[in-house]
């Protein structure tokens, strides 16, 4: 018992290093492995738990096996691209990138290294979560580098308990190499849209139910369209039978795979494109009433629609009352119509009042298409029977409520976290002129005390700081917030910065940030947008960049004040008394 509670203490440590909020940590850990035995086991797994990149395999082999020859610098570092031969006599033409060459052929005992260290890896590939390794800059991994490696690797796999896979177009070569039976998670970012039409690439796909039975989550980032790789897709997906998460965002999603995806039995959460014209949709209907509760599982649901009213049509198939998330990406600008649909339908399915998250987004280039039109209170009056709703995001059309329309909101959503209504600038959006105004943050800090983020577009001049006002008197009527609130304005014009300064100051003395939408002159040049008025951006950039300068001045300053007012006030209490 004592030996088990001293290795559980010790593991704690070294995932306590790994994983803290301070990255410097996690250098610790390989000092704790050289310290002693005891340190060794719990060290190594948190060091090798995460691998950025299969090129650190390199580094397991005897150092007279491999050498490192040219240089480049990108951005002032250096790139080095790892490049596997196993003869020095191949090394090929000179370049001026660094390449590490093998000298000799590998021997068994080379690989001594490798059985000690890559069974402890779990994760492979995801840049942003693993290690703070110096290798993840200096070192790039040529497509040409691992097959000859694989080749003269232990038969039984490359990394044996490899849970989670991310690979990118140079190693999605090698992925028949690294799949095996522990593999649940596999994620490839495909930039080149040819590598999927590759004869090797489509078999390692095909295998991926044979080899990893127990896969929980797919995703496949590429915009590749090819008829092969597409095959290949529908071709796998039946045999996908413990799958829980499915994502191809920017590839079409063939009929029959859809079909499939509505009868498997643990899918929870689904990301896919879809360009089905109208005939398709007939067919896929009478199918869904066929199976009779399509996607009965789904919690998190993310759908691309090449035509605005496909949106709420698939809707209409989600017989989920566990669906608490849903995102629609347009790649055709809706119009107010549609868009009141969509809202429609998010509501009068059986999943209804549980959504949590409502996200939609419009092409960045729709703004000519919607400068004739608006989102407004009445469009988005179905979701106020959202109650349990904690997101609500809508991006690149235009919003235009008024104060009274964002009382509303407010009470009927009390959960609310985030709000975000068309705070983004682009084209025309300039030419619709908002109706709320700065006031209308007061029902969100009253009526929703989770709230983190809001966002619209705002009237800022019915605030004045010259206006006489009572010592008594507070610009936010006296509601305020101790949470850490972030503000997105988007393009809305400030003309008092003082003013907006004390009203905001008085509401939420935490603010953490004002995001806008406003630019420098070196934006604009950057932007290369000659028809912009930049004296005038650049008026708007300062008066919103000030408001959070004297921000925390104003903040001190009415800590004072309400201090020396509460003692006034109970010496005038006292006197009375």
């Amino acid at each position: 018992m004592r030996r088990r509670l001293t290795s559980d203490i010790l593991a704690y440590i070294c995932d306590t290093l790994a994983n803290g909020t301070d990255p410097s940590d996690w250098h610790t850990l390989p000092a704790l492995a050289r310290t002693c035995k005891a340190f060794f086991e719990p060290a190594i797994d948190e060091l090798w738990h995460d691998l950025p990149d299969l090129s650190i395999l390199v580094f397991l082999m005897p150092t007279d096996a491999w050498r490192t020859d040219g240089g480049e610098t990108h951005w002032g570092q250096p790139i080095r691209k790892i490049v596997i031969r196993l003869h020095p006599a191949c090394s090929g033409t000179k370049t001026d990138h660094f390449f590490q060459s093998l000298l000799r052929d590998l021997v068994p005992s080379d690989l001594a290294r490798f059985h000690i260290y890559t069974p402890r890896v779990r994760k492979l590939g995801d840049f942003f979560s693993g290690p703070p390794l110096n290798t993840r800059q200096d070192y790039m991994l040529d497509e040409r580098a691992l097959a000859p490696l694989l080749r003269v690797l232990p038969e039984h796999g490359v990394l044996p308990n490899l849970r989670q896979l991310e690979l990118n177009y140079r190693t999605v070569p090698v992925l028949s190499a690294l799949l095996g039976p522990s593999v649940e998670v596999i994620t490839l970012r495909i930039e080149k849209e040819e590598v999927l039409e590759d004869t090797v690439v489509l078999a390692a796909l095909r295998e991926i139910p044979r080899t990893c039975p127990g896969l929980l989550q797919l995703a496949i980032h590429s915009e590749a369209r090819a008829n092969v790789f597409l095959d290949a897709i529908t071709d796998i997906i039946p045999a996908l039978q413990t799958i829980e998460a499915f994502d191809m965002t920017s590839s079409p999603i063939p009929l029959a795979a859809l079909q499939v995806l509505a009868v498997a039995p643990s899918l929870k959460k689904l990301d896919v494109l879809v360009e089905f014209d109208d005939t398709v949709y007939e067919e896929l209907a009478a199918y869904m009433m066929q199976v009779g509760n399509p996607f009965s599982k789904l919690v998190d649901l993310t759908l691309g629609v090449a035509a605005p009213e496909h949106a709420f049509r698939l809707l209409a198939f989600i017989s989920s009352n566990h669906l608490n998330s849903v995102t629609i990406r347009y790649s055709t600008a809706p119009n107010e119509e549609q868009v009141k649909m969509l809202f429609i339908a998010l509501t009068s399915g059986p999943h209804g009042h549980g959504l949590h998250r409502v996200s939609i987004f419009a092409p960045l280039t729709s703004a000519s298409a919607i400068s004739t039109w608006k989102l407004t209170n009445s469009t988005l009056e179905p979701l106020l029977v959202l109650r349990a709703l904690r997101t609500l995001e809508i991006a690149y059309i235009v919003v235009d409520v008024d104060d009274e329309g964002l009382r509303t909101m407010a009470m009927a959503w009390p959960d609310l976290v985030t709000l975000s209504l068309g705070t983004q600038r682009w084209g025309s959006q300039n030419a619709h002129q908002p109706r709320a105004t700065i006031l209308g943050l007061l029902p969100f800090i009253q009526h929703c005390p989770g709230i983190e983020t809001i966002g619209y577009r705002m009237v800022t001049d019915i605030l004045h700081a010259d206006e006489e006002v009572e010592p008594e008197d507070r610009p936010g009527q006296g509601f305020m917030t101790d949470r850490a609130l972030g503000l997105c304005v988007g393009d809305s014009r400030i003309h008092d910065p003082f003013a907006v300064t004390a009203f905001l100051s008085d509401i939420c003395p935490k603010l953490r940030y004002i995001s806008h939408s406003w630019r420098t002159r070196y934006d604009i040049e950057d932007e290369e947008d000659t028809e912009a008025d930049v004296a005038d951006e650049e008026d708007m950039d300062d008066k919103w960049e000030s408001v959070m300068e004297f921000l925390p001045l104003f903040v001190q300053v009415r800590k004072q004040e309400r201090a020396h007012w509460r003692k006034q006030s109970a010496q005038n209490s006292t006197v009375v008394s």
